[in-house]
């Protein structure tokens, strides 16, 4: 199922017929319209699987209901959606999330500032999609994932901050990422995806720290530095760390990395 309605700050509801087969659904897309309590929390969703919100109006338990009443969902997309400040994800069955913060520029709007996986077993990848509006500051935080292979993109510009357990990465300006308690590694991800105006050689170590069992790396950088060298203090790097990874895909390299 597909709903759609213009792009208005304030959108309409729903046609009351546009549920009727909601116990039927796979597959569903809302865009651009508001979703009442009264509406919301009375959905089932039982066979539901892949679930988009796109330029959607609805309050954070709202939100959270149709999340519950999503028993085998498998893929979520949230996006430039708006009415609530803080995501609990608990699902036995979600594999997928993609997610940003809204951009809607008005200050009176209830934007997205915090996305928390609290228990997702089966959770493979969070895709952080880039916003039209930077410093949005959104944080991400993953309480419990032990399957997540995928993670991206983090993201400078966007000054998205991401907790995994006790570890912390968030935007820097000078050094690219700032990182806290390294001492707690994310061993499941293998692949990953940042985005940094001033993406340093340290800055690529240190995020190898962090995820120790890295196969794919994908860097975008829009600035270089003028001394990436391989120094004196990174000579022993090979002995010391284990480098699994195998493939890293440059965008807008010029050389200085």
């Amino acid at each position: 199922m597909r709903l759609f309605s213009p792009v208005v700050l304030q959108p309409p509801p729903p046609p009351a017929s546009a549920f009727r087969f909601s116990s039927c659904l796979c597959v569903a897309t809302l865009s651009h319209c508001h979703l009442s309590d009264d509406v919301a929390q009375a959905l089932q969703f039982p066979k539901l699987k892949k679930l988009a919100l796109q330029c959607v109006s609805i309050s954070e338990d709202s939100l959270h209901s149709i999340i519950a009443a999503s028993p085998v969902l498998e893929c979520f997309l949230l996006r430039r959606s708006f009415g609530f400040r803080c995501v609990r994800i608990n699902s036995a069955s979600i594999t997928s999330i993609g997610v940003d913060a809204n951009d809607v520029h008005k200050r009176t709007v209830t934007c997205l500032e915090e996305f928390i996986v609290e228990d997702a077993p089966c959770l493979k990848r969070i895709l952080y999609l880039q916003s039209s509006r930077r410093h949005t500051q959104l944080q991400i935080s993953v309480i419990s994932a032990p399957s997540l292979e995928t993670l991206g993109r983090l993201s400078c510009p966007d000054y998205c901050k991401l907790a995994l357990g006790s570890m912390i990465i968030e935007p820097c300006h000078i050094k690219g990422f700032r990182i806290t308690n390294l001492t707690s590694p994310a061993y499941t991800v293998k692949i990953l995806a940042v985005c940094n105006f001033n993406l340093s050689l340290d800055v690529v170590i240190d995020l190898m720290r962090c995820f120790p069992c890295l196969e794919k790396l994908y860097i975008e950088s829009y600035m270089g530095r003028d001394k990436n060298l391989w120094r004196r203090k990174h000579h022993n790097l090979i002995k010391c760390l284990d480098i699994r990874l195998k493939t890293v895909v440059l965008t807008n390299y010029r050389g200085t990395l």
